[in-house]
């Protein structure tokens, strides 16, 4: 749908302005009757200007061509007009091809949920010690994002330097090939070194952010960046529901599965191998439809772009592309990583590493809590039970946040977990509901700080390094996390200090930790449009 935009007055106001004066990327020009004037300092240029939106040249700027869409209305009585803004429509393409290159992450790390215990207890490792399961599927969960926090700002640091194309397909690449060979293996050892690849080789959650930040501006990027946390609700949503449905296959479907040998000597083959497939498809589309949105190299794109549609406009007067205002910088070179550390990326990183560490030390340690016998404080679900439950709490929260998002004016790092021991019966299905919406807190929480870090570098070339730095604190956290909860979770279960209740008494004061840090947030840095740069 082509959004024909008037800007019905523009006043210079001078001479020299009219002489300095640039048009908008992609502009046609065209000259209104001249008006009479009675002196030369108060000459002022009127043109009426039609945006050409296209999709096809749209998606080559770095950003859309113009931040916002302006309706000027002029008052007779005051000199200074009123502008009113509208929301810019959301380049569809591309946003949608990077919110699916994200779905890959939260797939990969959520597919081993449902059954990570059962693997445990199967490699042998424990020895046949089901208490101690949770200190090594603890491991086995925090390494993904350990060997992630040692890449991930090195990742943003170089999409900054050759573009955010190439990262993005090394990251998509690494996590098919870690998924797959996670599937394949049979000793504890192979699982490590597979998640450890994992981690390893995907740097895509800080470039994706990066780049979903460049193709938006102020009036649609928290429409944009509401979706964030809602695909990785449904990458928490159908990983687990595929990982616990799909695991032992011949076994749990002997009538299409019975037949394959592969499948009965690799039981976690196939939910590997089909969440596999996901990043496959991101890395396919983006191949083909992903634009690069590089301050520098995308706006060598959208010339080459001008110079294609100039070359065939024989009726038309266009203007070679100006600098946006996201990608004005004197130069190309990204800024050193110290002058990042000005207080509002500080206090935005602090608080985004602190709400990561308590997201993910209750997301690992719920299935834990689901598949431990009740002997030992658990719940003694079946893998795919623990899959539909997660399921679930991933819909209510990804739905939830994909609605209010978009509409909130105010944002508040807020995070409450809630504790349950009933098992079995309607009570326990109704305490998840009631779990699964008091969850939403957390995904619009990360929502808005997605909006914050997003808006807080001082420049826009170091956009990719702090969106890296910001992803490097919540994958230390996210590392930290899921070791100590598990392992504290099974040090109640063998009668340790606290009883059956240290890990939630632990997780209760990081909770307050969170509240604390999102009082330092300034409220002029809640302001979308409000950039440091």
């Amino acid at each position: 749908m082509q959004d024909t935009v008037r800007l019905r007055r523009y006043a210079l106001g001078s001479p020299k302005a009219k002489k300095d004066w640039t048009p908008s990327p992609l502009i046609r020009v065209v000259q209104p009757p001249t008006l009479p004037t009675s002196h030369d300092d108060d000459l002022a240029m009127s043109s009426s200007l039609e945006v050409l939106d296209q999709e096809s040249i749209r998606c080559c700027s770095p950003r859309p061509p113009s931040p916002a869409i302006l309706y000027e209305e002029h008052d007779e009585v005051s000199e200074k007009p009123t502008l009113q803004p509208r929301a810019t429509p959301l380049p569809r393409l591309q946003v949608s091809i990077l919110l699916f290159m994200l779905l890959s992450e939260p797939c990969t790390a959520a597919v081993l949920l449902p059954f990570i215990n059962n693997l445990v207890y199967e490699v042998g490792i424990t020895h046949g010690d089901k208490s101690k399961v949770g200190y090594y599927a603890g491991v086995i969960e925090s390494l993904f994002f350990a060997t992630e926090s040692l890449f991930i700002l090195q990742y943003g640091r170089l999409s900054d330097r050759i573009g955010r194309r190439p990262v993005l397909f090394i990251g998509l690449a690494g996590l098919a090939l870690s998924s797959f060979c996670f599937g394949i293996s049979k000793s504890f050892l192979g699982i490590l070194i597979s998640r450890a690849l994992a981690g390893a080789l995907n740097g895509n959650a800080g470039v994706i952010k990066s780049v979903l930040r460049e193709v938006t501006d102020e009036t649609n990027a928290a429409s944009a960046f509401a979706f964030i946390p809602a695909i990785w609700s449904i990458g928490f949503t159908l990983a687990p529901a595929l990982g616990g449905l799909l695991q032992h296959p011949a076994e749990t479907m002997p009538n299409v599965f019975g037949w394959s040998s592969t499948l009965k000597t690799y039981p976690y083959l196939l939910p590997c191998a089909v969440i596999a497939l996901v990043p496959t498809g991101g890395l396919v589309m983006g191949w083909f439809f992903l634009r690069e949105t590089h301050p520098v190299l995308g706006k060598i794109q959208a010339a080459n772009m001008y110079q294609i549609v100039s070359s065939n406009s024989s009726s038309e007067t266009l203007v070679s592309p100006a600098e946006s205002d996201f990608s004005e910088t004197k130069s190309s070179s990204p800024p050193p990583l110290r002058s990042l550390l000005t207080p509002r990326v500080s206090i935005t990183i602090l608080n985004y590493a602190l709400l990561s560490l308590l997201d993910i030390s209750l997301v690992a340690l719920q299935p834990i809590v689901f598949a431990s016998p009740i002997s030992l404080g658990g719940l003694g679900m079946e893998p795919a039970t623990i899959g539909l439950l997660l399921a679930l709490q991933g819909l209510v929260t990804g739905t939830a946040t994909v609605i209010f998002v978009p509409r909130m004016q105010q944002w508040f790092v807020m995070h409450y977990a809630i504790k349950f021991h009933i098992a079995g019966g309607l009570g326990l299905w109704v305490l998840v509901g009631v779990y699964a919406v008091v969850s939403c807190a957390s995904p619009i929480s990360f929502c808005c700080l997605l909006l914050f870090i997003s808006n807080a570098p001082p420049n826009a070339m170091s956009l990719g390094a702090t969106n890296g730095l910001a992803q490097t604190s919540a994958s230390v956290m996210r590392a930290i996390g899921p070791a100590i909860t598990t392992a504290l979770f099974a040090l109640s279960a063998n009668g340790g200090a606290g009883g059956p209740f240290l890990v939630y008494m632990i997780l209760t004061g990081v909770n307050g930790l969170c509240v604390g840090a999102g009082m330092l947030v300034r409220p002029e840095w809640t302001d979308i449009g409000a950039r440091a740069y």
